[in-house]
């Protein structure tokens, strides 16, 4: 299996073999004279996974030993938030190597995490000799950005991040804050501090159960199957989508009553907001906007506006904003008939698709040019709005 990872203006081209991974750069795309400059790359080092080179007349092959029990990101990320927490928290101490000779990239790919969670870096380079040719703190500090936030996020990938979407994962309490941090060190901060409250969480719902009553259950439980198999049916429903779903609901609203916002959005992220309670909606809706990059005076004014007994489909507009999905809340904007939410939704619209890479260049400039018309029409009936408003209180005051 093949993959390229694109990273700065280079192109990384992997090729999978079971547990080896392999890169093969052209030696006119390197700065090394001879094969002696890479033996650097061989020796055991912390943070790395084990490495060969060869070359022949054209190129050098460099062969990565993958151990067997190892996680990548996609299995990271089905694990709990505990585990992804101190996983994210350990790539972290990776900066050390930012003043040795060895230069590397943060990427989905390039990274993976043994049974402790400690990450290792796949692919390395040497400081002007190897690509990457260099890393800066500015540069490790963005792709930590990325990462952690695309290690949760259903909205962005590592990629729409790191090529534009950065500034605008802001969808959550807890990106805000990762946005928010200046220094690599404050991330590190902040996901210790998230880790202790989550695992504090979990280890306070955690229940052991005496041995002796594990056999007893053991044995009703033998019964409890054959009953079961004849209920599948009608119990499967209760147990796989009603019950789950109250308890969706039921855990949204207390960590709603702890302002805990993100858990708010990350526990209702698979609910289809338009089967919720409006009590839920507007908790959610609520919730979104929190995490919303604006004003506070903008936000406070937004606040005014949703309650318990809003319009529905003004809930539904913050959430599917919220989510990203602007089509959806435009057309709810548009049946509410408020210009000014259409306008929000188009302006957010823009944005996803300038960061959007994999669009063509002409895919692109069209998809701008449809919104930006659309934006200039409801700018033009604001104006227009505004301005018959200000002709009748003029009239009125004469």
């Amino acid at each position: 299996m093949n993959k390229t990872i694109e990273m700065d203006g280079t192109t990384y081209d992997f090729t999978y073999e079971d547990l080896v991974w392999s890169i093969t750069f052209p030696k006119s795309k390197t700065r090394a004279k001879e094969l002696a400059q890479l033996e650097l790359l061989e020796k055991p080092a912390t943070h790395f996974t084990p490495a060969k080179i060869s070359s022949d007349s054209d190129s050098y092959t460099i062969s990565y030993e993958i151990a067997k029990r190892t996680y990548g990101f996609e299995q990271v990320r089905k694990m709990g938030r505990e585990d992804k927490l101190r996983a994210l928290r350990n790539i972290a101490d990776l900066g050390e190597l930012l003043n040795t000779r060895y230069t590397f990239f943060l990427h989905p790919d390039n990274l993976v995490f043994d049974i402790n969670l400690v990450p290792s870096i796949v692919h390395r380079g040497i400081k002007n000799i190897l690509p990457p040719y260099e890393l800066t703190e500015e540069t490790f500090f963005k792709q930590y950005q990325c990462f952690v936030i695309a290690m949760f996020s259903k909205k962005f990938s590592f990629e729409n991040l790191y090529n534009g979407s950065l500034s605008g994962a802001r969808g959550t309490q807890f990106e805000k804050s990762i946005l928010d941090a200046k220094t690599v060190q404050d991330i590190a901060t902040i996901l210790e501090e998230a880790y202790v409250k989550e695992h504090a969480a979990v280890q306070k719902n955690m229940a052991s159960v005496p041995k002796k009553k594990y056999s007893t259950f053991r044995g009703l439980a033998v019964g409890f199957i054959i009953v079961a198999i004849l209920l599948a049916i009608p119990v499967s429903y209760f147990a796989f989508v009603k019950v789950p779903l109250q308890n969706d609901l039921l855990t949204a609203n207390e960590n709603f009553l702890k302002t805990d916002y993100d858990k708010v959005i990350t526990g209702l992220e698979n609910v289809d907001p338009e089967k919720m309670p409006q009590s839920v909606q507007y908790e959610l809706a609520y919730s979104y906007v929190k995490g919303e990059k604006m004003s506070d005076k903008k936000k406070e004014n937004i606040m005014n506006t949703i309650s318990l007994k809003s319009d529905a489909k003004n809930l539904l507009y913050w959430i599917y904003n919220g989510r990203g999905e602007f089509s959806k809340s435009l057309d709810i904007a548009k049946l509410l008939d408020d210009p000014t939410l259409a306008m929000y939704s188009l302006t957010k619209q823009i944005e996803q698709v300038q960061s959007d890479t994999t669009l063509s260049g002409d895919e692109k400039v069209e998809k701008l040019k449809t919104l930006e018309e659309s934006l200039k029409e409801y700018d033009e009936k604001v104006n227009e709005s505004t301005t018959t408003e200000d002709e009748t209180t003029n009239t009125e005051a004469k």
